[in-house]
């Protein structure tokens, strides 16, 4: 058994502490409902357990609602609930309902994201990448999502982006500053080194 030494409010929140240094985050509504009270005496790992069956409804419906305004990775999913002070097994548990129903799948999600943003013409392959790793996409799906994808596509963009930049170009700006301008423009937009200098030798033709 374990004791709860402290109890604050943190807005519409509570933080429960308890005398082995641990601390539990929950919203208002659920800490009323467990009658928590200081100096209360109580089993904390069949507390997590009633806790993680009373937010599970709520982390599934924030879950469906963030599915339901645009696709994403588990990672993402994941990361929400972890910052709206879920347990971590009612996050499990809500990703394996999800995985379970069909409405998580990072594979899809990387080859959707992938070709949305291969399709904006706005982002090289390497930008792509480092989103989806942001996201949580793991090494062998980003792999696999990229190489599903048209080479040329990429280079097509980078022709296009350089020439509307060197277009927009003040007329008495250098060219060659004005092409390394370019080129560190392509490079932050994760265009790769061949599909950059592709592009710029574009613009000397």
């Amino acid at each position: 058994m374990e004791v709860i030494t402290e109890i604050e409010r943190n807005g519409t929140r509570f933080m429960v502490g308890f005398d082995s240094g641990e601390k539990i985050m929950m919203t208002r509504s659920l800490f009323y409902e467990l009658g928590l009270t200081e100096n209360m005496h109580c089993d904390l790992a069949e507390l997590k357990k009633k806790i993680t069956v009373l937010q599970y409804r709520a982390g599934l419906n924030t879950a469906v609602a963030m599915l339901a305004q645009r696709a994403c990775s588990k990672g993402e999913i994941e990361q929400k609930l972890k910052n709206l002070h879920y347990l971590p097994d009612t996050i499990e548990m809500v990703l394996y309902k999800l995985e379970r129903e069909g409405f998580l799948d990072d594979e899809d999600f990387a080859r959707q994201w992938t070709e949305s943003r291969l399709n904006q013409g706005k982002y090289g392959r390497e930008k792509i990448a480092f989103e989806l790793k942001r996201k949580g996409v793991s090494e062998d799906q980003i792999r696999s999502a990229l190489e599903d994808t048209d080479p040329e596509q990429e280079l097509e963009s980078a022709v296009i982006l350089a020439q509307k930049a060197w277009t927009k170009r003040k007329t008495d700006e250098d060219p060659r500053k004005a092409k390394q301008r370019i080129f560190a423009m392509l490079c932050r937009r994760g265009f790769s080194y061949d599909a950059v200098r592709h592009a710029l030798e574009e613009l000397v033709e």
